[in-house]
């Protein structure tokens, strides 16, 4: 991989400047996931709903707002702007390891544009958390936050195992998801490495995603996004979230 790869895709590697977030995530899941349960044999709907419960256990402590404490000045600088907002709630991704059963843990490759207005000026922070691995990271296409949406051509479809407020909805999963066509080029597809105790920040329009988890262990990791005071619009952005009945964006608060 070139370099300069990141930096052409917008993607900044930030460490954190202490361990402790992570550790305490890390310390959660340990204490919510037993060890000894064999998660591959669990329902599609009994293990979400796991994850769900320890998603709200996490939003109560506001990750969102303790990780940006540890990153700010590079979200600041990142944005354009001291004065941000933050997702409420963050999404904990645990994705089991991919099985004969053909388990669709990871989310499509996407930008977050699809699913939303006025997004595109937004960044996502990713947070790798426990047992993520080149086996197992995001992935990214090179460059592609600077591709038209025009030319990228998507069907939208139903899913069939993923409705409107269930729990699958409610970690991050689409129930009227859009799949790429035509415009991308996944052959160039990238692995986005990311140090332990340490964030990703990078654009809303970056398509990325497709984290099969090809290791042996549940891989663990948190995301939510940002957005600066002066791009957000009330009108257009998203006003709640809809798990926590919480406004979807509060401002930061260091």
């Amino acid at each position: 991989m070139s370099p300069n790869l990141f930096g052409q895709s917008g993607i900044n590697i930030i460490n954190h400047r202490t361990n402790k977030t992570v550790l305490c995530l890390k310390s959660i899941i340990i204490d919510n996931f037993n060890i000894f349960d064999d998660y591959l044999d669990w329902s599609e709907k009994k293990y979400r709903n796991k994850v769900l419960n320890v998603q709200n256990k996490i939003n109560q402590f506001n990750f969102s707002q303790i990780i940006s404490c540890e990153i700010k000045e590079s979200i600041a600088e990142f944005l354009g702007e001291e004065d941000f907002l933050v997702q409420s709630n963050v999404y904990l991704r645990a994705s089991r390891p991919k099985s004969g059963k053909s388990l669709e843990e990871a989310i499509d490759w996407h930008r977050e544009s699809f699913y939303g207005p006025n997004v595109e000026s937004a960044a996502n922070v990713w947070t790798p958390v426990y047992n993520v691995n080149e086996r197992n990271t995001l992935q990214f296409i090179p460059r592609s936050q600077l591709i038209d949406s025009s030319k990228i051509v998507l069907n939208q479809f139903e899913h069939p195992t993923v409705w409107r407020g269930s729990s699958s909805h409610r970690i991050g999963y689409l129930y009227s998801p859009k799949k790429i066509l035509s415009g991308i080029d996944f052959s160039s597809a990238e692995k986005m490495i990311v140090p332990e105790y340490s964030s990703s920040i990078f654009p809303a329009e970056l398509i990325h995603g497709a984290a099969v988890n090809h290791s042996n262990f549940v891989r663990y990791s948190v995301d939510f996004r940002v957005i600066a005071k002066s791009k957000h619009n009330k009108k257009l952005n998203k006003n709640k979230n809809f798990n926590s009945k919480n406004p979807y964006f509060i401002p930061f608060q260091p």
